[in-house]
């Protein structure tokens, strides 16, 4: 199956955990939210500790882990927020 390249865009704890404000990985033509996020977790160990509980987005929605990215080219990766 050919690859090609996504950009995730990482914001608040998942950007100061990997130290980048983006991530551009390789992934499967017909890959899953839940393939890029291990493709995060291999590139950015750190991030594991947040990527069962952070949602990856493309501009318009939120994907769920089995859904597939279809051709988009830039996701984001948002963690979980609190405030008050």
């Amino acid at each position: 199956m050919p690859k090609r390249t996504i950009r995730v865009e990482l914001h608040a704890m998942a950007a100061d955990l990997a130290g980048a404000g983006s991530a551009d990985l390789q992934v499967e033509a017909d890959a899953t939210g839940d393939d890029v996020k291990r493709a995060l977790a291999a590139l950015h160990p750190a991030l594991e500790e947040i990527l069962s509980v952070s949602a990856l987005a493309t501009e318009v929605e939120y994907l769920h882990d089995s859904a597939r990215v279809g051709d988009s080219a830039r996701f984001h990766l948002v963690p979980p927020v609190s405030g008050g």
